[in-house]
């Protein structure tokens, strides 16, 4: 491949010069560059995933690079951005919205700074709205393309991306969402002040609540379900699916009343009463802890080479990933051994611990190190499983490892250099 030098036209359709080896428009998917052939070729520049620190290679298709345009203080475009790329595998566990919120909340002290010249509060709300008229979403679809937004005001923490907060197209700040399930997960009813009753980025009805038990998909466990209803009158929310978007969760469903006036039992302030479907809950739990009780047993059966990765604890083929191979000729005999590891597990019972706690408290109960993706100084919630070294996690669990009952593992499959391990809980 040509060597580029500084000063050189990439393409000849596009006036960007070289600087240090490298285009200036990067995000350009016009940019060309030729071989020694004299054939014109695609242009790639290696980066890393901005919430991961792990290289993005060039068959990563899902991943994404993103500038936020940086504005003065009268919301005019300066002509800088900073730029965030994200890995497909982020994507892929619906952890981009709040990767790139938090890595801007990071960023968005050094833009004022340099904007203002001054000292600002890192502590103040956003909000990003988009360059062109209509354009009030993030881009989903694409793949390894970049695209360009502008943080045009600076004043609440809800991204444009979904729709504009109460009625009237009317802006209103909204804190991160308090999440009751954290700290109780066997709570499935409680109450909850009314925040604002609105629409998704997809149409679909969507309330926002001051604090919920609802658990909102992600982390590989589908979310909640149930209802919401109000005091003294027939109106019934039914809630079909749960989102958390920055911080803010998202319970989405139809209304289900005989009657009455919607509009004035759905005003912001009214308080309502939340009922999870326990027999789905239930569920969710027992799958999500087989899930991570597997993760002990991969150590305990020979399998300590595998690399943890992420877990799909849906009733619809529950698995786990792991970074690593397992031969072939081992596969079905290692099945057998981690599920009778399993089962010895559950049928010896332990408690599970989950708790929000300091970093380094956190670092030490799983096992004295965390995910990259875990920021230093943070408090993550750790979930551990008896006497097993816990890990973080954001999702519901047993609050005893005899109440998954059973496990079946119904299958390992080895490809590509990733092993998935399939399994079931009993009834």
């Amino acid at each position: 491949m040509a060597k580029m030098k500084k000063g050189e036209v990439v393409d000849k359709n596009c006036d960007k010069e070289v600087e240090d080896g490298f285009p200036e428009a990067v995000v350009n998917t016009l940019d060309k560059m030729q071989n020694e052939e004299g054939q014109n070729m695609d242009l790639y520049i290696p980066r890393k995933c901005s919430a991961t620190n792990r290289l993005i290679t060039s068959k990563d298709h899902a991943s994404v690079q993103i500038n936020i345009g940086h504005v003065d203080e009268n919301g005019i475009y300066t002509g800088q951005f900073s730029t965030f790329a994200l890995c497909g595998f982020v994507r892929a566990q619906g952890d981009a919205d709040s990767a790139l919120d938090r890595l801007w909340q990071k960023k968005k002290v050094e833009v004022r700074q340099q904007i203002r010249g001054q000292e600002m509060d890192p502590q103040l709300p956003f909000k990003k709205h988009f360059s062109s008229p209509g354009q009030d979403r993030w881009p989903r679809e694409a793949s390894s393309v970049a695209y360009t937004c502008l943080c045009i005001e600076e004043t609440a923490p809800f991204s444009s991306k979904y729709g504009r907060l109460g009625r009237g197209g009317l802006d209103m700040e909204v804190n991160p969402t308090k999440l009751d399930y954290y700290g109780d997960m066997s709570k499935l009813q409680s109450k909850s002040t009314l925040i604002s009753d609105c629409k998704g980025d997809d149409g679909r009805r969507a309330l926002i609540l001051e604090s919920t038990i609802f658990h909102p998909q992600g982390g590989g466990q589908p979310s909640d379900t149930g209802v919401i209803t109000v005091a003294d009158s027939d109106f019934k929310f039914i809630v079909q699916d749960v989102r958390s978007k920055n911080g803010i969760v998202f319970h989405y469903g139809v209304v289900e009343s005989s009657g009455g006036d919607f509009e004035i039992l759905l005003e912001k302030g009214k308080e309502v009463v939340l009922c999870v479907d326990e027999s789905r809950r239930v569920l969710n739990s027992r799958l999500h802890s087989a899930g991570h009780l597997l993760d002990a047993c991969i150590q305990t059966v020979g399998l300590g080479h595998l690399e943890p990765g992420k877990g799909f604890h849906f009733p619809d083929g529950p698995h786990v990933e792991y970074k690593g191979s397992v031969p072939q000729n081992k596969v079905q005999s290692k099945a057998k051994e981690l599920e009778l590891e399993a089962n010895a597990l559950i049928s010896k019972g332990g408690k599970v611990f989950v708790a929000v706690l300091p970093y380094e408290e956190a670092s030490e109960l799983c096992g004295g190190c965390l995910p990259d993706y875990i920021p230093k100084g943070s408090t993550p919630r750790i979930v551990k499983l008896g006497d097993k070294p816990g890990c973080p996690c954001g999702g519901t669990h047993v609050s005893d490892i005899t109440e998954i009952v059973s496990m079946k593992v119904s299958q390992i499959r080895t490809k590509k250099g990733m092993t998935k391990v399939f399994y079931t809980v009993g009834a």
